[in-house]
């Protein structure tokens, strides 16, 4: 048998330690790190824990279908009649939905966007899935990041694990970024500033007013309909001002807005195509005449 040499000064070889899972390089001590290796190690450890917090809260999702599911089989007697259940009355699959966005709650109109988005996919779903507010809730929360994840966790922590429904749920969300009153307050002051910018689409802009009435809550149709007309771009309003029927819904007042819109688009495109130079525009077209004729000769 071989003598077992040690090697001098006691240092074992290639600075490796014996584990009980074999031979491993340790990595540097924490004292001979570099702050840039040391905020590495910080982010790699955070992205680790993000990761253990996020299959944690789809766990918990997980196991509330479960329990849905099993609490609808023994209460119908499926699991009792499983082939002439499937024979009579086929199961329903659930549609393929599109995946909630991450969370991360930094201003309103994010929630209004990601609890809206939610809405869309429980409809589409039919009651198939997410059948529960407690299921709805822990669906939506595995997409919380942030901010948004460190207060839905405070608050699981205060009120219990489901125990909230999902209206208390999304109001609760929306509240931590600002509260009921000045959130009213402040829509009512940018809804009174509101203006269609020059570069604006009529569509992108009554996005923007529908999300500060939905702030309001109070805001009726007609209402609704002449904030749109006094707000719109100068040009628009006027060509919508000469006409004899103007819209009364809003809906058809989008509409008209929106073909007015592309009607002047399209003339001030007609009208920079004519102010340029004779020799610039001459030179474009024989260009195109050019590709033209290239083109069909390629044909011959």
């Amino acid at each position: 048998m071989a003598p077992n040499v040690r090697p001098r000064g006691g240092a074992s070889t290639a600075g490796n330690t014996p584990t009980d899972r074999g031979t491993e390089t340790p990595g540097p001590e924490p004292s001979s790190m570099t702050l840039p290796e040391k905020i590495e190690a910080a982010r790699r450890r955070i992205a680790e824990l993000e990761e253990q917090e996020r299959m944690r809260i789809e766990l918990e999702t997980m196991e509330a279908q479960i329990r849905q599911l099993e609490g609808q089989n023994s209460s119908t007697g499926a699991l009792r009649t499983p082939v002439a259940h499937t024979a009579t009355h086929p199961i329903r699959r659930a549609p393929k939905t599109r995946e909630l966005p991450t969370y991360k709650g930094k201003n309103i109109k994010e929630a209004q966007d990601f609890f809206y988005q939610a809405e869309l996919k429980w409809r589409e779903d039919n009651d198939i899935t997410w059948t529960t507010d407690a299921v709805k809730v822990i669906h939506c929360a595995s997409c919380f990041e942030g901010i948004a994840r460190d207060i839905w966790k405070r608050r699981e922590k205060t009120v219990g694990v489901d125990n909230t429904s999902w209206e208390d749920f999304v109001e609760f969300m929306k509240n931590s970024i600002s509260d009921p009153e000045n959130r009213n307050l402040d829509a009512i002051g940018r809804l009174d500033k509101a203006q269609q910018r020059p570069n604006q689409s009529v569509q992108n802009f009554v996005s923007y007013l529908d999300s500060l009435e939905d702030d309001l809550g109070t805001v009726d149709a007609t209402q609704s309909r002449n904030n749109l007309l006094a707000k719109l771009r100068p040009d628009i309003r006027d060509e919508i001002d000469r006409r004899d029927d103007i819209p009364a819904g809003r809906e058809r007042l989008i509409a008209l807005a929106v073909r007015i819109e592309n009607r002047l688009e399209k003339r001030n495109r007609n009208s920079n195509r004519h102010d340029e130079p004779t020799g610039q525009r001459m030179g474009r077209d024989d260009s195109r005449d050019r590709r033209d004729h290239r083109r069909d000769r390629g044909r011959i």
